[in-house]
């Protein structure tokens, strides 16, 4: 995860230490159902006069002690969240990731200590009007107290706290903290379990703490009270079911409603990633509000996001590419005398590896070329634009047309990286001639298509790039008035149909085509040549696509 950093003080009020505390307001309803319970069933033991003072000792015992055991465990946050130097996203996502388990640990051991301290002073001070009590309702006595102090206070801190950190984080997302992806979690390895909060399982937690102990805690006590005979005692037995049934009833609405109130943020937090999506906010980032299944959606909304945001400037890159390369194609292209010309080129990618060009030499001959790089997309592209500054470079130096492909290999030879190569169809033509210097190297025939023939001025040799040192020698044709010259990539020739996706179009049906509509008036070629491909399948799906139409004028 890339660190960053935030200032310290950045809470609002509802997630203070304060409010943090405030927040374990349930556990005085575990409390409350003692005093409840005595008075619901007219125990003799709230008439005494020490009564009173005894349930106002206790609470005092009680709140003090699971106040000690909120500020330990809000400690390691508090220090962060006042600290004045710049923290560590990390460490404030790993202090509030722990902050759940450490309210756990420190109010099971607060709940177990205060129930301790009530059976010790049970065990010496209940007396009652027929003695001390029998030893096993003072174990059922000890069962619901420790289950309500040690267990269920437990489980009342843990949600408080869950809902408070929900808050915490969704405040702290502004800050760009609890805000990471998929790669950037950085609780992969943790030693605390994400079990206590799985969405999964906490229904099956609830329903065991709030339906399945206590109800087995009551039916103990039944037991009990069945089997002794002093009425007081009895009372005693009945009045501790009644303080677990309303204890239950009482928190576990509270452990709903919280439950609730937290899913629902971190639910509305999910939704809130869905829209940006729909609506394109992809600069937008979810608040991981929680370290269970919602956390790891959340997680993945944000890889989303990223992946989205990055792919929408990459769109951006890439109008900006293709603009670049659509400069280094001739706008106004210089046409041999007694000639016309037609171009057509699609990338699949926007940018890509075709290429073509018409120069115009000092001496009046212009070189005609169409290339092919090996791949497709930006590395293509560059590949491209090295080849038009060489051949640039060569057309200004007055290179002899004989030596270009050896000296253009060489020069490809050190740019292109392994594996790669680009195929060259070109040809020179002279003033005045009625023929054409041409060499193909590894490039995909041209047709010249004439008025009774059909050649194909197929390759000479390797491709520009495989080899150390390549050496072709150009070869003469003849254009007679009339000669339909056609250049292009393996875009065409490899084009797959639409109704299989397997057949080609092929060399054999392109030449045809070329030979067939060879006498058609320009400009209208290029274009029925594009709706016979378009007719087959559709062009520049599978690769860039250039066509290069020559024809002499009759």
């Amino acid at each position: 995860m890339t660190s960053k950093k935030v200032p310290g003080a950045v809470p609002p009020v509802e997630t203070s230490c304060l409010g943090f505390i405030f927040g374990f307001w349930p556990v005085l309803l575990v409390y409350a159902v003692g005093p409840v319970g005595d008075i619901i069933m007219g125990r003799a033991l709230v008439a005494e006069p020490f009564y009173p003072l005894a349930v106002a000792a206790s609470l005092v015992v009680a709140i003090s002690l699971f106040i000690v055991a909120g500020l330990w465990s809000y400690h390691p946050l508090a220090r962060l969240l006042k600290g004045t130097e710049p923290c560590d996203c990390e460490n404030f996502e790993a202090v509030v990731h722990a902050l759940p388990y450490r309210v756990g640990k420190s109010f099971l051991f607060s709940g177990v200590l205060f129930a301790t301290i009530g059976m010790v002073l049970l065990g010496f001070s209940y007396i009652g009007p027929t003695g001390r009590p029998p030893l096993k309702l003072v174990l059922g006595s000890a069962l619901t107290n420790y289950y309500a102090f040690g267990l269920l206070t437990t489980v009342l801190g843990v949600a408080s706290t869950l809902n408070f950190t929900t808050r915490l984080r969704k405040s702290l997302s502004t800050h760009g903290i609890f805000t990471g992806n998929l790669q950037s979690a950085p609780y992969s390895s943790s030693t605390h379990s994400s079990s206590m909060i799985s969405v999964i399982k906490r229904p099956w937690q609830l329903f065991i703490i709030t339906s399945v102990l206590p109800f087995l805690l009551i039916a103990i006590l039944f037991m009990i009270s069945r089997g002794m005979d002093d009425p007081y005692h009895r009372r005693a037995a009945t009045t501790a079911m009644l303080q677990m049934f309303l204890g239950v009833l009482v928190c576990g609405t509270y452990l709903v409603y919280t439950m609730h109130n937290t899913m629902k943020l971190a639910i509305d937090e999910l939704l809130f990633g869905m829209d940006s999506i729909r609506d394109g906010r992809y600069t937008k980032r979810v608040a991981v509000l929680l370290d269970d299944e919602t956390g790891s959606m959340a997680r993945s909304l944000n890889t989303s996001l990223e992946g989205l945001q990055e792919r929408d400037d990459l769109k951006g890159a890439l109008s900006i590419a293709a603009e670049i390369q659509s400069g280094l194609l001739p706008q106004n292209p210089p046409i041999p005398d007694g000639f016309t010309l037609e171009t057509f080129q699609q990338s699949c990618y926007g940018v890509g590896g075709d290429y073509y060009d018409i120069i115009e030499l000092d001496n009046g001959r212009m070189w005609v070329i169409v290339a092919d790089v090996a791949g497709k997309g930006y590395s293509s592209a560059l590949t491209v634009s090295n080849l038009h500054a060489i051949m640039h470079t060569l057309a200004s130096s007055g290179q002899d047309f004989a030596d270009v492909p050896k000296i253009a290999n060489s020069a490809m030879g050190n740019t292109l990286t392994r594996g790669r190569f680009v195929t060259v169809f070109m040809a020179e033509f002279t003033p005045g001639s009625d023929t054409i210097l041409w060499f193909n190297a590894g490039h995909t025939p041209a047709v010249l298509a004439s008025a009774d023939t059909k050649t194909l001025l197929s390759s000479m040799g390797p491709p520009l790039g495989i080899l150390p040192e390549l050496i072709l020698t150009p070869k003469e044709q003849r254009l007679n008035p009339g000669d339909l010259l056609a250049v292009f990539t393996d875009g065409v020739t490899e084009l797959r149909s639409r109704a299989d996706r397997v057949d080609m179009f092929g060399m054999e049906r392109t030449a045809d085509w070329v030979g067939t509509h060879r006498s058609t008036r320009s400009p209208a070629l290029a274009k029925k040549f594009l709706k016979e491909l378009a007719n087959f399948g559709t062009p520049a799906l599978d690769d860039d696509l250039t066509v290069l139409f020559l024809k002499r004028i009759e």
